[in-house]
C-alpha cells in the first residue's frame, strides 16, 4: 500500500515541519518571535514552480531559505521551552529531533527522513522501470500451505536484502 511519503530533499517536508512546530507552540501557549506563515508558504510555492521549470539554482536557493526559516523556528521553540515544564517539553522533543534532522539532511546522507508523521519509513529499491522505488518497511508473512491463512507477521528493520531475511 502506498504511503504519503515525500522525497527527502522536498520542500514540503521543511514547510510542514515548520507548520507543525508553530501549531504545537500555539496550542501550548508558547509565543514565538516569528512564525514565517506567509513567507514559508510563498517560498514553498515558488520552489515547486522552480522544480517543475528545471530552474535548479533558484530551487536550491529557495530550499536554503526554507531551511533557514525552519532553523529559526526550531531555535525559538528551544529557547522558549527551556523554562517551561516537562509536559510541554515532551510534546516538542520528537518533532524537534525530526526537524533538526531535516535541516541537516542532503541528497547523499544516510537515514533520511521521508515523512514527518512516520519517521521510521525508508526507501526500498524495487528495480522496476515504472516504479523504481517504494517507501515503507518490509514485512514477512508466514502463510499456511493449503488454506493460505496468515499465521504470523514480522516487520523487518532496517532495510535488508531479501536473501538475508530468509531463515535457514
Amino acid at each position: 500500500m502506498e504511503k504519503n511519503i515525500r522525497y527527502p530533499t522536498d520542500s514540503s517536508l521543511l514547510n510542514k515541519s515548520r507548520e507543525k512546530l508553530v501549531s504545537i507552540a500555539k496550542k501550548t501557549g508558547i509565543k514565538l518571535r516569528q512564525t514565517y506563515q506567509r513567507l514559508g508558504l510563498s517560498i514553498k510555492r515558488k520552489v515547486d514552480c522552480y522544480a517543475h521549470a528545471k530552474q535548479y539554482k533558484r530551487l536550491s536557493k529557495g530550499i536554503k531559505t526554507l531551511k533557514t526559516y525552519l532553523g529559526r523556528v526550531v531555535r525559538d521553540v528551544e529557547r522558549s521551552i527551556q523554562s517551561s515544564d516537562d509536559l510541554i517539553r515532551n510534546q516538542f522533543t520528537n518533532l524537534l529531533s525530526i526537524s533538526k534532522k531535516l535541516i541537516n539532511q542532503y541528497k547523499k546522507s544516510k537515514d533520511k527522513i521521508y515523512s514527518i508523521h512516520e519517521p521510521s519509513v525508508y526507501c526500498v529499491s524495487k528495480g522496476k522501470s515504472k516504479h523504481p522505488y517504494e517507501f515503507g518497511c518490509k514485512v514477512q508473512f508466514t502463510v499456511t500451505h493449503k488454506k493460505g491463512l496468515i499465521v504470523s507477521t514480522e516487520a523487518i528493520h532496517p532495510n535488508a536484502y531479501d536473501g538475508h531475511t530468509l531463515q535457514k
